[in-house]
């Protein structure tokens, strides 16, 4: 935090002077100082985010592909249960990782093509041909939950 005040600082001083005006806090400006005088990352600086916000979770860790591959459930569609497989090989044309779907059954869940999936900071989300996001399942817990055609909720589970 120490960092961050002192950037802020030398900002201040550098736009008065440069801009010939005091409280000036341009955020473009005051970013390019930061850069321009080698300031380091918080994490950087002897702590955690967590460290920073005690109590709150200011940074989530990005899963790995092979940690999220293997058999999953959607549930929540009026189908019933969905099974998908999550593979770590790689859709560059998605760029995504590789989804199978052998049900057939997906698409109707979400509301559209899907071509595969990638891990996201608060989940998984599943990607479409056009390589946006189709629908993104965010962490509760031991599943993650979507918010599907209809406002339904769809749950994504591990397979055990």
């Amino acid at each position: 935090m120490a960092v961050v005040m002192r950037i802020e600082e030398h900002a201040d001083r550098a736009s008065r002077r440069f801009l010939g005006r005091s409280g000036h806090r341009g955020g473009v400006f005051t970013l390019f100082l930061a850069l321009a005088i080698g300031a380091q990352p918080l994490g950087a600086c002897g702590g955690t985010m967590s460290d920073q916000a005690p109590g709150k979770n200011a940074s989530l860790r990005l899963a790995e592909p092979p940690e999220l591959a293997g058999e999953w459930r959607i549930t929540g569609g009026t189908a019933g249960p969905c099974s998908v497989r999550l593979e770590v090989a790689r859709v560059e044309a998605a760029n995504a990782h590789a989804l199978t779907d052998a049900g057939g059954c997906l698409e109707g869940l979400v509301g559209r093509p899907v071509a595969g999936w990638r891990p996201a900071p608060d989940g998984i989300e599943l990607a479409g041909p056009d390589r946006l996001a189709v629908v993104l399942f965010a962490w509760t817990g031991d599943a993650a939950v979507a918010s599907g055609p209809g406002g339904r909720v769809l749950t994504l589970r591990r397979v055990e």
